[in-house]
């Protein structure tokens, strides 16, 4: 399940990141690309899993998943994509340059005062 090692990542980050000095962890957001594989919900049951005995047990994970967005080589027009494949919108152009939609990071951790 790539969910798992991608879940056991951000806790690994919590505990790197996060001292244990008795604030716990609120919010966990993280940010996915729409072309990365992974499913939102199964990352969120993972979590709630995962997190049970550490710092960031009751947190909340929040996910945002930005659309994915290509350019193309011929004409520059913006356009969505999939993973599959690129076609331009605007002059037909099945050649590309993916620039959004594989991010994987995370984007805030907040604690409670």
């Amino acid at each position: 399940m790539h969910e798992f090692n991608v879940c056991q990542s951000i806790i690994d980050a919590i505990k790197k990141y996060v001292p244990e000095n008795g604030q716990n962890v609120k919010r966990v957001i993280v940010v996915i690309g729409a072309l990365r594989p992974i499913v939102s919900e199964y990352l969120m049951f993972t979590f709630d899993y995962l997190i049970k005995g550490t710092i960031a047990e009751g947190s909340e994970l929040l996910i945002k998943r930005p659309q994915d967005q290509g350019k193309c080589l011929r004409c520059g027009s913006l356009t969505e994509v999939t993973e599959k494949s690129f076609h331009c919108r605007v002059c037909g152009e099945e050649r590309g340059e993916i620039f959004g939609g594989r991010e994987l990071y995370i984007e805030y951790i907040e604690l409670y005062k």
